[in-house]
């Protein structure tokens, strides 16, 4: 990680889309990651997890968000530098066309990046993280939203 950590540090971050922002808990690694970074644009469909993320960020005049749907984006063709989801594609029913729309709205050339979590052998930490996030998926399944358990490699 740390290797892939310091090649990101080099790369010019520019226009920069969030997929899946939820409250923008990611962005900090983003932020401390990556230089160059112009904006970030955050896109979610929930307006309470964005409420939360306008108000964490408020003071970031190069943060901003906007409630869309990431299977359907607004945006033209090749807009963003660089696209991204982090621990998202696990909220998202079979058939969701996301990849493709991140895809179409990188630009040519531009960085694509998928952080998700995986439960292939966690250390102590891991596993403790690992069984909370199953816990949350069984409970909002029964509440009739779609939200599986972490992938396996």
């Amino acid at each position: 990680m740390h290797e892939l950590k310091k090649q990101l540090a080099t790369y010019q971050a520019g226009q920069m889309l969030e997929v899946g922002t939820g409250s923008g808990k990611y962005i900090p690694t983003l932020l401390e990651i990556f230089s160059g970074i112009e904006r970030i644009m955050g896109i979610d469909t929930d307006t309470d997890s964005l409420r939360q993320a306008e108000a964490a960020y408020a003071s970031h005049e190069k943060i901003q968000f906007m409630q869309m749907n990431a299977a359907k984006m607004d945006f033209a063709d090749q807009t963003f530098d660089t696209v991204c989801i982090s621990n998202a594609l696990h909220h998202l029913p079979p058939g969701v066309n996301v990849i493709e729309e991140m895809k179409r709205v990188v630009k040519r050339n531009g960085l694509f990046l998928i952080n998700e979590l995986v439960s292939d052998d966690p250390n102590e930490a891991q596993l403790s993280h690992i069984l909370y996030h199953h816990f949350g998926a069984d409970v909002d399944q029964r509440l009739g939203k779609y939200h599986r358990h972490t992938y396996t490699r």
